[in-house]
């Protein structure tokens, strides 16, 4: 991924509190489990015992796996799109209330980008031009746009081409225990590449219209991607 720094000392209660008056969305993963989730920080506590307080990521249908002792990884993305990430432990669980300690410290990303992320194989994008519907490798995403592989051989240029617009879009994703099917209204190609020794092009597509439920789920998507490659790279422990 990109070099991080690492915020500790009260920077931390600093960053929870403005979460908590933001009402930011943060990404909850339960380590040692398929379990990722939306939440916000509900309150912090910086007495005698310190913490902050989220609320349950589980929604209708999904029960989220949580205990006294559970290690979670939380994920979130500030107003200037600098992304986040820390590490920390329940310590505690009323109703709806979680109650976590405050991390060590808190990753942060040291420039400000689009945050591609790389996804795994088997991801592909669904897209309707006039009455054809067409498919695409996905080669990585961002929260604002997307990068698929394209064979020229098997699109005229009047398919695909710089400022071409595409509807009834979804990003799809098969091979996991909960697929991934995110809705996109709309995407323009806005970059293109071409492999000379394939004949194939890359194609950037920024996404124009998005529904704020498959916003979240594409976050939430993208910090799966994100956890694969610090996996890979030996950067994050279950």
């Amino acid at each position: 991924m990109e070099d991080t720094e690492r915020i500790s000392g009260k920077k931390i209660f600093a960053i929870l509190e403005k979460l908590k008056q933001d009402h930011t969305i943060l990404n909850i993963h339960v380590m040692g489990t398929n379990f990722d989730g939306l939440t916000i920080v509900l309150g912090l506590s910086d007495t005698e015992n310190r913490g902050f307080f989220i609320d349950y990521p589980g929604s209708a249908g999904s029960v989220a796996p949580v205990a006294e002792g559970k290690k979670c990884y939380f994920q979130f993305s500030d107003g200037e799109k600098i992304q986040y990430s820390f590490k920390t432990t329940i310590t505690r669980i009323i109703g709806r209330r979680i109650k976590f300690r405050f991390p060590e410290f808190i990753e942060r990303a040291q420039r400000r980008n689009s945050f591609r992320v790389p996804v795994p194989s088997g991801v592909r994008l669904s897209c309707k031009c006039a009455d054809n519907q067409m498919t695409f490798p996905v080669i990585n995403v961002s929260e604002g746009g997307i990068l698929i592989d394209a064979d020229l051989n098997r699109y005229n240029k009047d398919i695909l081409f710089k400022g071409k617009k595409y509807s009834a879009i979804s990003l799809l994703f098969d091979e996991e225990e909960t697929p991934v099917n995110i809705k996109i209204g709309s995407a323009e190609i806005v970059r293109m590449a071409k492999h000379v020794e394939t004949g194939k092009m890359d194609f950037g597509l920024k996404i124009l219209e998005i529904k704020k439920d498959d916003q979240n789920e594409l976050k939430k998507f993208i910090y799966y991607c994100q956890r694969r490659v610090l996996k890979e790279r030996g950067g994050f422990d279950e």
